[in-house]
């Protein structure tokens, strides 16, 4: 699975590392390097691999998850001013940073809020199933299915059952 997160990706791009005359510079403490050499390994990155450097430590990895965490604080300031949510949730493969990723998403929230202290502030939490959510949700959606078609064995994806 590809990163699908534009501001993941372009914190990606940005924490990468610098390059001089075609050379990648390693003189800035390995900053961005674990980064730029898993996405030439494996032709892009996955929030699953951008996790297991966070896990790691790695300089670059953990600056693109506070540009990440600073743009997603931002949009949740942005959506809380018109929807005024009670909670927001995040997940897929870089939400096993757990509170590595909600600390700088907290933060710029609260730099940002218009009208902050006029209303609760919102919770900040990681899905619970993290990046198996599309599948527990595909899950769920079958078993619905079945349950109000009656018999399962006679299910076929070429017949609508209503029918």
């Amino acid at each position: 699975m590809r990163l699908r997160c534009p501001w993941l990706h372009r914190a990606v791009r940005l924490g990468a590392g610098a390059a001089a005359d075609g050379e990648r510079d390693r003189g800035r403490g390995g900053i961005g390097n674990a980064l730029a050499e898993a996405r030439e390994r494996n032709g892009g990155l996955t929030g699953v691999q951008v996790g297991e450097l966070i896990a790691a430590e790695d300089p670059g990895a953990l600056s693109a998850l506070r540009q990440l965490g600073q743009h997603l604080g931002q949009a949740c300031a942005s959506l809380a001013a018109v929807l005024d949510p009670q909670l927001f949730v995040f997940g897929g493969g870089v939400s096993v940073a757990g509170d590595v990723l909600l600390e700088p998403i907290r933060a710029a929230f609260l730099d940002v809020l218009p009208a902050r202290g006029y209303h609760p502030e919102p919770e900040f939490r990681v899905a619970e199933f993290v990046g198996d959510a599309g599948v527990v949700g595909a899950a769920d959606l079958a078993r619905s299915h079945f349950r109000s078609a009656g018999d399962p064995a006679s299910y076929s994806p070429h017949v609508d059952p209503a029918a």
